[in-house]
């Protein structure tokens, strides 16, 4: 969560719109069909094939549960080509954005804009389909497998969060819905609050945000809160990563664990105050912060059994 968005969250009171019951009713669902799905496809499925399926899943879960939080009047304000559009054709969790009466979208010429996301989505799917190209086809087969899973991985950020998904924010917008960009040049980030909050996947950050730390902040405060959040993103990651691969179990949670409590510590009035007042050395410790730890987010397991399989299924070399 980012310093701001945390505060907002702190301040606000609203409360929960749909039934308690309905939303408690979806978690217990979505985590039965969750373990379901890992029993009956786990001894059959290609590691990587197991990954996307529980991916597509938690995200077509968390789709449905933010349908959940709106009572009748605000469903009402959904028409149903909006609706269908929400659910299907853009990969936010903010339903509120295709209310018919929703503000209207930037002015052509800002930033944010159209245009600028078409020219910024252009660049994106260019560089992403490089290195994806690169990691499948273009290094030699003596090529270190933690290079060639890198190379990837990181042109598929590039690909598909960065380039696709600003591809379909552009289309939104030109169409008069106030879409928001949701990976919002996380390279820039000068705190982890800033990072995860507000620049690093908004489709979890905005669910999370509504679904669990509003509802959880107003009965054990916002630092419990902000931690549930974060162990929810560990325990999601743990189902995508850990599981297909079958190893590096707790280390995507103890990941995001320590996240959660050094935003806590950033959010301390002395050390948030000396990170704006030295933004070079605050975007340093907040890379070297994301970068340290993540073997822990990404096991070798993962990289060998997970990753390198679902390049060769594409066709790669490697």
């Amino acid at each position: 969560m980012s310093v701001s968005v945390v505060g907002s969250m702190s301040r606000s009171r609203r409360r929960t719109s749909g039934p308690w019951i309905l939303q408690a009713t979806g978690w217990l669902a979505g985590l039965a069909i969750l373990v379901g799905m890992v029993l009956v496809f786990r001894p059959h499925s290609p590691s990587w094939a197991l990954m996307w399926l529980l991916a597509f899943t938690i995200f077509s879960l968390f789709k449905l549960l933010t349908l959940f939080r709106l009572d009748r009047q605000a469903l009402a304000r959904l028409s149903a080509g909006r609706l269908v559009g929400y659910l299907f054709l853009w990969p936010g969790m903010r339903p509120q954005t295709f209310f018919v009466d929703a503000p209207a979208s930037p002015v052509a010429d800002a930033p944010g804009s159209p245009s600028h996301l078409w020219r910024s989505a252009l660049a994106n799917l260019a560089l992403g389909a490089v290195l994806v190209g690169t990691a499948l086809w273009g290094l030699p087969g003596s090529t270190p497998d933690w290079l060639r899973a890198w190379t990837g991985m990181v042109g598929f950020v590039f690909l598909v969060q960065l380039g696709s998904f600003d591809l379909v924010t552009a289309s939104w917008r030109a169409a008069g819905v106030p879409a928001e960009k949701l990976f919002d040049f996380p390279a820039r980030s000068r705190s982890l609050a800033e990072f995860w909050g507000r620049r690093w996947n908004r489709i979890f950050s905005d669910f999370a945000r509504s679904a669990l730390f509003r509802p959880l902040a107003r009965h054990v405060g916002t630092a419990a809160a902000t931690l549930a959040v974060f162990l929810l993103s560990g325990v999601a990651h743990e189902l995508l990563f850990t599981i297909p691969a079958g190893a590096g179990y707790g280390g995507p949670t103890l990941y995001f664990v320590i996240q959660g409590l050094l935003i806590l510590v950033e959010n301390r009035p002395p050390c948030w105050g000396w990170l704006r007042r030295h933004p070079v050395p605050a975007w340093s410790l907040t890379m070297l912060a994301l970068l340290l730890p993540l073997p822990l987010l990404f096991s070798e397991a993962f990289v060998t059994d997970v990753v390198l399989p679902f390049f060769r299924a594409l066709g790669g070399n490697g």
